[in-house]
């Protein structure tokens, strides 16, 4: 009993903490505090955690995370990644980090945030949110889960989930240098279970041959499969309410390998030869005919 209590004292110290941070109504201006908790913002709904980003990375994902932290999507709106950050570049405090481009590993400036998307997109799911648009990485990354991840590309792949009832949801982000937890505070209608089923329909990568003296990173590639996943959700009695079921197809990362370097030519060399002297005649000529 006295831990559950402390747990909830907890929970109200952090919710205390958060009302009181700079919110921001998607849509819609700033808030305040009491504006908030009338719409149904007091506990959380959906949190997930990933890890194991690298340094770059990690400072793109810091400077979203930042961006993001206490924006609310008020009942019944879409929050939308791209259109809520807007431009990803240099002058908002971005760095190169990697990407994926076309199946193989690059880097492009706001790499990383992908992580974050996934991160969200995760919390979204298990706060029950509506899956309004999300696109999974062209190849499987090991340190998200198979079939619930999702990437973004900076004014072209977008990341949206609807909030379809009728309390708010705050979006609450929390950095450190080795992960990045998001978690959605509002109103528990729901309970959400994840089952993921067996891989299958198993690809070999693509080889990609670069020419000698082309920039590339050679990769020895990944292996391709689908796979789906299933959210059952409930009422909070435990009754279902619908199965949604959503199919990755992963291509696999390509193997990337450098073609070796042109052989030389080899010139023939040159050998002398010898012109062979004139037979000599069987007589001399008879002066003047």
């Amino acid at each position: 009993m006295r831990a559950s209590s402390a747990k909830v004292d907890a929970a109200t110290a952090e919710a205390t903490l958060i009302l009181s941070a700079p919110l921001v109504l998607v849509g819609q201006p700033s808030l305040t505090t009491e504006q908030a908790q009338a719409l149904g913002i007091k506990q959380v709904i959906g949190e997930f955690t990933t890890g194991g980003f690298a340094t770059a990375s990690g400072v793109n994902i810091r400077v979203v995370a930042e961006k993001v932290n206490g924006a609310i999507v008020q009942p019944r709106a879409t929050f939308g990644l791209n259109e809520y950050t807007g431009t990803r570049g240099v002058d908002q405090g971005y760095v190169p980090a990697g990407i994926i481009r076309e199946g193989a590993l690059s880097t492009a400036v706001g790499g990383g945030i992908s992580q974050f998307a996934t991160t969200l997109y995760n919390a979204a799911y298990f706060a029950g949110m509506g899956d309004v648009t999300h696109t999974p990485h062209s190849f499987y990354i090991g340190r998200y889960p198979a079939g619930r991840e999702a990437t973004v590309f900076d004014g072209e792949i977008e990341l949206a989930f609807s909030n379809d009832y009728d309390t708010g949801v705050l979006i609450h982000t929390i950095w450190t240098d080795s992960d990045i937890t998001v978690r959605l505070w509002g109103t528990k209608h729901v309970e959400v279970e994840s089952i993921s089923g067996d891989r299958f329909d198993f690809t070999s990568p693509q080889v990609v041959v670069k020419p000698y003296g082309q920039s590339c990173t050679p990769s020895g590639g990944t292996q391709g499969f689908s796979i789906v996943n299933t959210r059952v959700i409930s009422d909070l009695a435990g009754a279902e309410i619908r199965r949604e079921d959503f199919t990755t197809v992963y291509n696999g990362q390509q193997n990337v390998v450098r073609s070796p370097p042109p052989t030389p030519a080899v010139t023939p060399p040159v050998t002398a030869t010898s012109t062979p002297a004139a037979a000599a005649t069987d007589a001399a000529p008879t002066p003047g005919g």
